[in-house]
């Protein structure tokens, strides 16, 4: 009994031993933007920046991982890398562009850019194999026979071509934006008819967007504004009877040489007046202000006009608008009008009176002078009638 509890323990202690072969989490997720799905027609290279998976290692040791395609004849996939280590809770972004050569023949394809771990990077640097599924991106090409030149330009408002944008050109199904294309300065790229949607960003930030349909070969020019006004305020002093406008101004385009900023005024859609703000011989990349101009003001709605030039050209411009109120007109009390009546008839009845009085002395006057005799007569008999009384 005792030598069978010796021979156990023994082979326990054994097992303590004898090292275990470590156990590992490996695990992978891969992501991307979109759902890649185009129309192009032969001869189109589709790149840009939102071509792209990401791919996550989620386990707790370095993963290796081999990336793939096997698109159809005539269409070619580049990748930014074939194979790639990732380490624990790390990410690798895998770029790719696709190639619509001239030999691709018209229809509709379906491929996939693959993310396969093949291998964990033990301890050492060695790699053991592993075996786990393939991550797939599809892709979904349609080549068509149809297709126009599309030539797209951003200008400043004088005409000149801006060179230093990036224009992104998107092909939209389904209200979803698929990017076809990013060229720098100008972009040309043949197209199949269908809504394209185009950005324009310089220094990282959307500049402009413009949706067109495209049926033939297009010739596009999109204005770019990188000079403007900003922090435009206006106000009516009514105390004072003037009119101030406050403003900023933002040169985000290069060093400029002979600028001003003037102003124009109408009123009630009248010219009126006019003035100058500023001028430089050179004006170089920057904010400036506040500028303030203070104008008497106008009654009517007041248009005032910022106006930025470059030599003899108008680069930008923005209207501020304030409406002076005309004098408010006191309202004709009610009471003015029985107040009115009451005056008229009192003036009427006087009238009345004294003409009425002036006749009956006309009319007296008359008679004394028609009867002189019983005038006296009447005077006697009087004076008698009073000594009369006297008497007695």
């Amino acid at each position: 009994m005792k030598k069978s509890f010796l021979i156990l323990f023994t082979l326990l202690f054994l097992v303590f031993l004898v090292p275990s072969r470590a156990r590992c989490d490996v695990g992978l997720v891969a992501t991307y933007p979109h759902a890649f799905q185009y129309e192009v027609p032969p001869g189109t290279f589709i790149n840009g920046s939102d071509l792209y998976m990401t791919l996550r290692n989620t386990g707790d040791v370095p993963l290796l991982v081999n990336i793939t395609s096997h698109p159809p004849f005539g269409i070619l996939v580049y990748l930014s890398a074939s194979q790639v280590i990732i380490d624990p809770g790390k990410e690798a972004i895998i770029r790719f562009a696709i190639n619509v050569t001239e030999d691709a023949i018209p229809g509709s394809y379906s491929f996939d850019v693959s993310a396969r771990p093949v291998g964990a990077i033990v301890s050492g640097g060695g790699v053991s194999a592993i075996t786990l599924p393939a991550y797939a991106v599809p892709i979904k090409v349609n080549v068509k026979g149809e297709a126009y030149l599309l030539t797209v330009v951003a200008v400043d408002p004088i005409g000149t071509p801006i060179r230093d944008v990036i224009i992104q050109l998107y092909y939209v199904v389904d209200d979803e934006l698929n990017q076809i294309t990013e060229q720098r300065g100008e972009l040309r790229q043949r197209v199949i008819p269908g809504t394209y949607h185009i950005i324009i960003r310089r220094e990282g930030k959307i500049l402009n967007q413009t949706r067109i349909e495209v049926h033939n070969d297009t010739n596009l020019e999109i204005v770019i504004v990188l000079v403007y006004f900003t922090e435009v305020s206006a106000g009516y002093l009514k105390d004072e009877q003037k009119i101030t406008v406050t403003f900023y101004f933002i040169n985000n385009y290069k060093t400029l040489e002979d600028a001003s900023i003037v102003w124009e005024r109408t009123v009630d859609e009248q010219p009126v007046d006019s003035g100058h703000i500023a001028t430089w011989a050179q004006l170089p990349v920057g904010r400036y202000g506040p500028f303030t101009i203070t104008i008497d003001a106008k009654y009517g709605l007041n248009r005032i006009i910022l106006k930025f030039t470059v030599g003899e050209m108008l680069m930008s411009e923005i209207t501020a608008v304030v409406n002076v109120p005309k004098p408010e007109r006191k309202p004709f009390p009610w009471w003015y009008i029985p107040l009115v009546i009451a005056v008229i008839v009192a003036s009427v009845t006087l009238v009345l009176l004294v003409w009425k009085k002036i006749k009956i002395l006309k009319q007296t006057n008359r008679r004394k002078r028609k009867s002189p005799g019983r005038s006296k007569t009447a005077r006697r008999r009087k004076k008698r009638s009073s000594s009369s009384r006297r008497s007695s």
